[in-house]
């Protein structure tokens, strides 16, 4: 008799993880599950050739360690690697050198949608050691 009532609490206990991850894989292929790492929202009310040129500025002040970066991608994600990539290219070139070991901190950044469905990133970063 213990058996049996094992065995049917197991097939139970299945049966509601079948369901759970039924319902999660419908969800998510619905969208109307949330990303792992959200990604900055769009901004909104900023114009991308202003900020691009007030903030490329920080790359000629060679009196700090911050690096200015931006990229235009189909994905967010590769805009924001890009983007950081070149800001911290620009760091480089204030050090003098084409290759280092820093950490960097984001001071700024900024995501626009642009007309065409592609996403511009521009980002200041900061060198931390």
């Amino acid at each position: 008799m213990k058996i049996i009532v094992t065995e049917q609490q197991f097939i139970k206990n299945l049966g509601n993880k079948i369901k759970t991850g039924v319902n999660n894989l419908v969800k998510k292929v619905s969208g109307q599950s949330q990303p792992e790492t959200p990604a900055p929202a769009p901004s909104k009310g900023r114009d991308p050739n202003q900020v691009k040129t007030e903030w490329s500025k920080i790359n000629s002040d060679m009196s700090n360690k911050k690096g200015f970066g931006d990229s235009i991608s189909q994905d967010i994600s590769t805009a924001q690697q890009q983007g950081e990539s070149k800001a911290r290219a620009a760091i480089l070139k204030k050090l003098g050198t084409t290759s280092s070991s820093f950490g960097t901190k984001v001071v700024d950044s900024a995501l626009f949608k642009l007309n065409d469905g592609t996403y511009n990133y521009l980002c200041v970063l900061e060198m931390t050691s």
